[in-house]
């Protein structure tokens, strides 16, 4: 047997192609729903409002309350309250199905068929495994990392006896076959993307300026990451693929949300694109000096010249910083949560 497991807040379409997609090679599906956000914000629960419509799909769909305690919400730590909900869910799953195998992941990242099928085929001998996908950002064919490129977390397949807690934290082997991808924002306008800075555990993003219409059509206009990612492999740009070169899972993807897609190819030279991407990425962190009008300005010019000066010497500085593994000396430490 095989469950999908996954928290879920308000994201009916990503939890509606997750289903349709996966349901040939999954047996049953949990959604993991809460009354709080992991902001702490009291919400509604979107899903089980939903239940009715849910059950028109036609596979089995169950939906589990994520009690988050009271003392962890008031503590602020959106991070603590995410690392609870998922463990509570994970770990309530897997009780159920302690020899079956076990996807679990966020709803927008969704495996491959193949790779379920990958997983199942292992047996008795799956233990733990990632899941790597293709990292969308915006549309479902803007590739901002392939899996080789990504060193973030993804979702994970695993016999449900051999759960752990803060599985995300784990590196465990890959599992072979198509990738799955990463759907992140994809779909969404400036109010869903501000609605999700408001509710998910990145309270540095909760800005309003940062989730504006001018702001993402200014990511989208030259195709970049409009989360910051000037100084991350593939310096925030994006490529795009078009439809001969879809995965299975983008073929079954453009069928059902065709406004997932855009195939309109990148415009602006490289170079721009990086200045526009170290423009955006000073405009996260408040340090902008200029406006993103400079992005276009001539390049000779001053307001050209030097953020691409100041992009070229920060990037250089940060490999070199990255590659002594001096990072590590910042990196945030865990929360200790059941």
């Amino acid at each position: 047997m095989v469950v999908d497991a996954v928290l879920v807040n308000d994201e009916w379409d990503f939890v509606l192609f997750r289903i349709r997609y996966l349901s040939p090679v999954v047996d049953k599906f949990y959604l993991g729903e809460s009354s709080v956000s992991f902001s702490g914000m009291p919400k509604d629960r979107y899903f089980h409002s939903r239940q009715a419509e849910i059950d028109t799909l036609g596979v089995e769909v169950e939906i589990l309350d994520i009690d988050i305690p009271l003392d962890l919400v008031n503590g602020g730590d959106r991070w603590a309250v995410e690392t609870y909900a998922r463990n509570t869910l994970l770990q309530k799953v897997c009780e159920r199905h302690l020899d079956d195998v076990v996807l679990f992941a966020d709803a927008d990242e969704v495996p491959s068929r193949d790779q379920v099928r990958n997983l199942v085929n292992l047996g008795a001998g799956l233990e733990i495994m990632s899941i790597p996908t293709d990292v969308c950002m915006r549309k479902a064919n803007w590739i901002e990392f392939w899996p080789e490129q990504w060193r973030g977390k993804w979702g994970n397949g695993l016999l449900g006896k051999h759960w752990v807690p803060r599985i995300r934290r784990g590196t465990y082997p890959l599992v072979g076959g198509e990738p799955g991808a990463h759907l992140s924002y994809v779909g969404m306008d400036a109010e869903g993307v501000r609605r999700k800075y408001q509710a998910f555990s990145h309270g540095e993003l909760d800005r309003e300026e940062l989730s504006s219409a001018a702001f993402l059509s200014f990511a989208d206009s030259f195709h970049i990451s409009h989360i910051g990612r000037a100084l991350e492999p593939g310096a925030g740009l994006l490529s795009v693929v078009q439809e001969p070169d879809f995965t299975d899972l983008q073929k079954n993807a453009v069928v059902q949300f065709p406004r997932w897609f855009d195939l309109a190819p990148v415009t602006h030279p490289r170079h721009r694109r990086a200045v526009a991407s170290w423009l955006l990425f000073l405009a996260i962190r408040g340090s902008l000096r200029g406006t993103f009008d400079d992005a276009h300005a001539p390049v000779y010019s001053w307001r050209w010249l030097r953020h691409a000066v100041a992009y070229a010497a920060v990037w250089a500085a940060w490999k070199v910083f990255v590659g002594l593994q001096l990072n590590r000396l910042f990196q945030r430490q865990p929360t200790i949560t059941p």
